[in-house]
């Protein structure tokens, strides 16, 4: 098997847009199985987590970054300092 067969490649807007894509889904779910509540719930944390970090990034799709590259540097200064970890 050659090496490109054994990645899976992706990106933050698609990963943002299949997540709500699977939000609608299980949306339209619940009017049958009110159970898929909590999946619901699991979708949307995960659908806003996905568009924070395309805005973060700089990928949001109206062309605006929500941190200027300063300000994103600090912030990772920040994490780093407070968590030990470095990139």
């Amino acid at each position: 098997m050659s090496e490109e067969g054994i990645w899976i490649r992706t990106d933050e807007i698609t990963e943002l847009m299949d997540n709500l894509e699977h939000l609608m889904f299980l949306l339209e779910a619940t009017v049958t199985d009110r159970s898929k509540w909590k999946w619901v719930i699991f979708a949307l944390h995960n659908s806003l987590e996905g568009l924070f970090v395309c805005q973060l990034r700089g990928n949001d799709t109206i062309g605006h970054s929500v941190l200027e590259k300063n300000s994103a540097r600090a912030l990772l200064e920040f994490v780093q300092d407070r968590t030990g970890l470095k990139r």
